[in-house]
């Protein structure tokens, strides 16, 4: 996994680790808020946004999540969240 050092890769293998195999073919996107990672799983690509505590609360990201499911289920296209392996 090569994270670019804009962040630690054994914090980027962990944050992976949650959704893929830790072996994952990670590179990453781009990011200012944010730090935006596409991974493979499946021959299906997922991204992956880590965002510091710094920059959201861990209450101002699950609203964002719950914006975007609220928004998927009402038809608009949208990337929907996924659960982590232990959901």
């Amino acid at each position: 996994m090569k994270s670019k050092d804009y962040i630690d890769n054994e914090v980027l293998e962990n944050a992976v680790g949650h959704f893929s195999s830790r072996n994952s073919q990670v590179s990453f996107v781009g990011g200012h808020q944010n730090l935006v990672y596409e991974y493979r799983q499946d021959e299906k690509s997922f991204i992956l946004r880590l965002t510091p505590s710094t920059n959201r609360s861990e209450n101002l990201v699950q609203s964002e999540l719950d914006w975007i499911s609220f928004l998927a289920n009402k038809g608009v296209s949208v990337s929907k969240p996924i659960l982590s392996k232990k959901g």
